[in-house]
């Protein structure tokens, strides 16, 4: 085949040490951190995007994304997430800033959840429950 010739909008991207294939998190507890936090614009309602990362084990530097719900019927799960995150949560309003959350750790259950595609049927990884970190000590 010829090698067509570099325009300018080509980029150097460096593959060294990188595997072609993605591994998916077995169901399994596991000790995260808080990476990085959005607030994202939801259907119904706004909502807390989270990228969580492994931080020990064989999966160490694994990440998981989750979201958690401003619904009124889903803050009760926000509530038990920051919770276990170590945020002092009144019984009444609370005003947080996103990055307040980065850096925190808790135990994230995962499960992996089937689900069908455009190009076919895929797994993905589910936080399906989360605890103190203190609590698996």
């Amino acid at each position: 085949m010829a090698r067509k010739k570099a325009s300018k909008k080509a980029v150097k991207v460096d593959f060294t040490g990188v595997e072609g294939k993605r591994s998916t998190l077995p169901d399994d507890d596991y000790l995260v951190e808080v990476e990085s936090v959005e607030i994202k614009e939801g259907q119904k309602a706004d909502y807390f995007e989270l990228t969580l990362v492994v931080q020990s084990g064989p999966h160490k530097g694994s990440k998981i994304w989750d979201r958690a719900s401003m619904a009124p019927n889903a803050l009760w799960r926000l509530r038990s997430l920051f919770e276990v995150m170590g945020i002092e949560v009144p019984d009444g309003p609370l005003e947080i800033d996103p990055d307040d959350l980065v850096g925190c750790t808790f135990i994230a259950v995962t499960a992996q959840e089937a689900y069908k595609s455009d190009d076919g049927k895929k797994i993905a990884v589910r936080m399906v429950d989360f605890y103190s970190a203190d609590e698996a000590e």
